[in-house]
């Protein structure tokens, strides 16, 4: 972005043609007029193509193209790259030598990325003969397409490119008659070839709530006194998460605040305050009426700012007052099936399950410690919610919970337990739907489909939508839900693990990471990232599970913690690659159209068995 500013005039003169061209909008604004004149015509119209810039004699342009000899500005791992180099060969001359260098662009400033003095080089190696490729001669008419490969790309990206993409350009080199050229192409950096995963999606933020605009409500916690700020997370501070996030994802330690893992950028300080020494008289300040003598005690007011700031620390994240959780209540009812007649109706005072368990002792005996609340906790939890590998996956979640350390969560037993589910792959075949559509419509102007930008809630004429700056939300996936499903399917969702670990899952990450193209058929990767988190928020106290005796108890001491005795909820997360394979003639009718012919064809391959089986059955 350039930004000039004049308390008076700016003027601009030039003898030739003035162009003025941006890759997105101009915009102009005046508190008076403003005025277009000229000695010709003024032409108002749809815009033209950006004229070439020329760098020097020799060279006339340079593109990037994809395998099918289109421009193109974005890309992908995988996709067979070209460069395409034109020269004027008024100048240049056919089959003259040229030199030439592939770079990633660190001089420009691009968003949380490092900006360097010298670009980073990356070697080229011929496509046939395996060897470092720099020198080559000027084709005829003088055009030039430059195919190659370029070693552990992907390897290198971690070490020198902060924001995981790379700005790629060509360093070239001509010497000729009116003397030697050096020139970058393309010559407009907003040309340069951007490659790296694509953004398919992203619903939600981690750590955020639904609208995005403070921390969502089941990762808060504290000791019962609620913040009473006007939010938990300073705008600023949102924002520039928000930045970050569309640049490169979460990242665990610049992110550190939003998994809970440290907070101590929103605590107060608690350095010592100088007390002046007082006297023995000053400490005990008299007052002597009718014989009555009043003393009031020396107060360490140094102790007692440092206690109030601890107290209200313990609570900078606190979403709900004691008054607020004891006094929740769940209505509930069953209906007859189909219909809205109640046959059964009821109200339970959840919230004062919560207070006896929190101000009570068990009995009257038996102190409800920390230690007892995560006995009751992980002891009911591991009966009645997990079974096999998710059992010990359930008491890892629990261990973390109990060392109060925040962060982010991750097991390879929970993901892969999400990949069994049908819920995982009813969502990634939209995702591959999807992704297969934008491919055939878009491929040439991949920026198209990248959507970085988080999807949030927001409410449009009384109704709650989901959008982001491109307007609102068409993808037909969100998330995969693991619930406990329809009641018939409880006894078994419910108690899998995985519901409990997981259950609604709060925000998805979908990154196109790699595209292997034969012809028009491709193989593509992509990688999908869930995002929940292990805490809990009032309304989880008024679900119907809470008046099922014991089962409530889990609910109830995981609650207190979080919310009474302060430990702190965390991040989980499940991260997975799938494959699928498509063609660029084929969006999501082709592919639906494919998968009912399989449907059909797998129905009459059971019918014909069916029948053959009937025919093999012995006879009366």
């Amino acid at each position: 972005m350039r930004l000039r500013y004049s308390e008076e005039e700016i003027i601009k003169t030039t003898k030739g043609d003035h162009n003025i061209y941006s890759g997105v909008d101009i915009s102009e604004n005046a508190a008076d007029f403003i005025r277009n004149s000229c000695d010709g015509h003024v032409y108002h119209g749809d815009p033209d193509e950006a004229p070439e810039l020329r760098m020097g004699n020799y060279f006339v342009k340079g593109e990037w193209r994809n395998h099918k000899g289109e421009p193109i500005t974005r890309a992908v791992y995988g996709q067979k790259l070209q460069f395409y180099i034109e020269f004027d060969l008024e100048y240049a001359k056919e089959g003259h030598e040229f030199e030439f260098a592939l770079y990633d662009d660190d001089r420009n400033d691009y968003y949380e990325d490092t900006v360097k003095n010298v670009d980073d080089f990356m070697k080229l190696v011929h496509p046939k003969t395996n060897e470092s490729y720099k020198i080559e001669k000027v084709g005829k008419d003088g055009k030039n397409i430059l195919k190659f490969s370029v070693p552990d790309l992907f390897g290198k990206l971690e070490s020198i490119d902060n924001d995981k993409i790379y700005e790629l350009y060509f360093r070239c080199t001509y010497k000729g008659e009116t003397g030697t050229e050096n020139v970058d192409l393309p010559a407009r950096p907003v040309n340069y070839l951007r490659l790296g995963a694509l953004v398919i999606d992203r619903f939600k933020m981690p750590g955020l709530n639904p609208q995005g605009t403070d921390i969502a409500d089941d990762m808060t916690f504290g000791t019962g006194y609620k913040y009473n700020g006007p939010q938990i997370y300073p705008q600023e501070v949102l924002q520039k998460f928000k930045n970050q996030y569309q640049t490169f994802g979460f990242h665990y330690f610049t992110h550190r605040l939003f998994s809970n893992e440290d907070n101590s950028s929103l605590l107060e300080s608690l350095n010592p305050i100088e007390i002046k020494q007082t006297s023995e008289r000053d400490e005990l300040y008299k007052i002597e009426i009718d014989n009555t003598r009043v003393a009031t005690h020396k107060v360490d007011i140094a102790t007692e700012i440092n206690n109030r700031k601890k107290w209200q620390n313990k609570n900078r994240k606190a979403k709900y007052s004691k008054d607020e959780i004891y006094n929740t209540k769940l209505k509930w009812f069953v209906k007859v099936p189909y219909t809205d007649i109640e046959i059964i109706s009821g109200e339970e005072t959840t919230g004062r399950d919560v207070e006896e368990f929190s101000e009570h002792d068990f009995l009257g005996l038996i102190k409800r410690d920390d230690d007892y609340l995560f006995r009751i906790f992980k002891d009911r939890a591991e009966s009645f919610f997990a079974r096999g590998e998710m059992q010990d996956n359930l008491h890892q979640l629990i261990d973390k919970f109990k060392r109060n350390e925040g962060g982010v969560f991750e097991s390879q037993i929970m993901t892969n337990q999400a990949l069994s589910r049908k819920e995982t792959d009813d969502y990634c075949q939209k995702v591959e739907d999807y992704i297969a559509e934008q491919l055939k419509i878009n491929f040439s102007n991949l920026e198209k489909i990248e959507d970085v930008e988080s999807y949030f809630e927001k409410i449009e004429k009384e109704k709650r939508i989901v959008s982001n700056v491109k307007g609102k939300r068409k993808k037909e996936f969100t998330k995969p839900t693991y619930s406990y499903g329809a009641l018939y399917e409880a006894p078994v969702k419910g108690t899998d693990g995985l519901t409990i670990a997981l259950n609604d899952i709060w925000a998805t990450e979908v990154l196109l990471q790699e595209l292997i193209f034969d012809g028009d058929n491709y193989t593509a990767k992509y990688e999908v990232i869930l995002w929940d988190h292990f805490g809990l928020d009032l309304p989880d106290l008024q679900k119907i599970f809470n008046i099922i005796p014991l089962v409530k108890d889990v609910f109830v001491c995981w609650f207190i913690l979080q919310h009474l005795r302060g430990f702190k909820p965390f991040l989980t997360k499940l991260k997975f690659e799938k494959k699928f394979s498509g063609n660029l003639q084929e969006g999501v009718a082709e592919r639906e159209k494919m998968r009912e012919g399989e449907r059909e064809q797998k129905a009459k391959e059971l019918n014909q068995k069916m029948r053959d089986d009937m025919l093999r059955e012995p006879k009366f």
